[in-house]
């Protein structure tokens, strides 16, 4: 069984894991990305922190070049939107 999480329309987000916490932490992920779209302020903090120059910001919405994105998170580490998780899921 390998981890997985599975997101609904009506706002279910179901994470599947070895352990309870991976399960936690693949929720939290995938709550923070779901967040980050939605509450997104055009800032281009997650294009100024991208060293392999894999993300633009296009009229509000952030692309993310797969091809040249290494996974490193420095985009959403530096956003403004999860930093406040903690806050706007209370």
């Amino acid at each position: 069984m390998g981890e997985h999480s599975k997101y609904s329309a009506g706002g279910q987000i179901v994470s599947t894991a070895q352990t309870q916490e991976d399960a936690e932490r693949l929720f939290e992920d995938g709550a923070k990305a779901i967040l980050r779209a939605q509450m997104c302020t055009d800032c281009g903090i997650c294009v100024r922190n991208c060293k392999s120059h894999a993300i633009n910001l296009t009229k509000g919405v952030v692309n993310v070049n797969e091809k040249r994105c290494t996974h490193c998170m420095k985009c959403a580490d530096a956003c403004v939107v999860a930093h406040y998780y903690d806050k706007l899921v209370s």
